[in-house]
């Protein structure tokens, strides 16, 4: 019988997609930190400055982390005038999360960060390959948690 082929982290998914997600985050931290937001943050700007308004649970879940963290999340970028939490007339329990214009500015400015840091990135890998790995992960993430 051939012999028994031994685990090897170097092969497995997971740990190379976390690798890679660490180095992606460390870059992208070190270019958003200099501007003195997080990448955290830079990613909550991006999805309340997609929609007119936007609730702090849908904003959790398009981000995957709890509500409890994007509460303290919007706190911190409600202090520094980057969003505004606004009561829904109808419902007081609701709250939307409205992007401000000093927000919106700093989200357009650092949309051109995030694009500049994709091309770095696509320019060191085949489009096809990149289209590939980026399909290959959505599918790995739509089959996993959903």
């Amino acid at each position: 019988m051939g012999e028994k082929s031994m685990f090897d982290i170097e092969d497995c998914v997971g740990f190379q997609i976390s690798n890679a997600a660490k180095v992606v985050e460390e870059h992208v931290n070190n270019k958003m930190m200099s501007l003195g937001i997080t990448r955290v943050q830079w990613i909550a700007l991006y999805y309340i400055g997609l929609e007119k308004s936007i609730n702090q649970s849908c904003l959790a879940k398009k981000m995957r982390i709890k509500s409890s963290t994007a509460a303290r999340l919007i706190d911190r970028m409600e202090q520094h005038h980057y969003v505004k939490r606004v009561k829904n007339t109808s419902d007081k329990r609701i709250i939307h999360l409205q992007i401000t214009k000093k927000g919106r500015m700093l989200r357009e400015h650092l949309q051109g960060i995030a694009q500049m840091t994709t091309d770095e990135l696509n320019n060191k890998i085949p489009v096809e390959d990149y289209m590939t790995f980026i399909n290959i992960l959505k599918n790995i993430i739509d089959s996993t948690y959903y």
